[in-house]
């Protein structure tokens, strides 16, 4: 019977999805990187959790297969675009962006979390663009 017992919770903590979490900066309306509805709500210690074991490749093919090609934006008391370069800039008015919740001047004390994010909207930022141009091209 415990064996059994643990055999279903390890199941289904490889069943759990681990969410990213976006605000729309207009909007204020909350989403997440699986573009599922879910009931999770925002917690720190879980977002800097699945922002650091995220796989970046795969985060940036999930948002091209639902058609998103908004870049990641941190808030540093002004959005920031981690990865993006003065050249880039037609690509963010063209494409928008959404911020990581929990990044901010707002959220004091959370250093590791804007850190992880800052990484993370980096990798992504860029291997988007690299994605988006080989669409552009007719290679994707």
């Amino acid at each position: 019977m415990l064996t059994l017992c643990a055999f279903s919770a390890i199941a289904n903590a490889q069943k759990a999805k681990h969410y990213i979490l976006f605000y729309d900066p207009i909007t204020s309306v909350s989403e997440n990187d699986q573009y599922e509805q879910t009931k999770d709500f925002y917690d720190p210690n879980k977002q800097y959790s699945n922002i650091k074991n995220a796989n970046v490749d795969n985060e940036v093919n999930v948002a091209i297969k639902h058609k998103d090609f908004r870049l990641i934006a941190v808030n540093e008391k002004v959005f920031a675009y981690p990865g993006l370069e003065k050249k880039d800039e037609a690509y963010l008015k063209q494409y928008k962006f959404k911020v990581i919740q929990g990044t901010g001047f707002a959220v004091k004390g959370n250093k590791l979390l804007q850190k992880a994010a800052t990484d993370f909207a980096g990798k992504y930022n860029k291997m988007l663009l690299l994605k988006i141009a080989e669409i552009k091209k007719g290679k994707h």
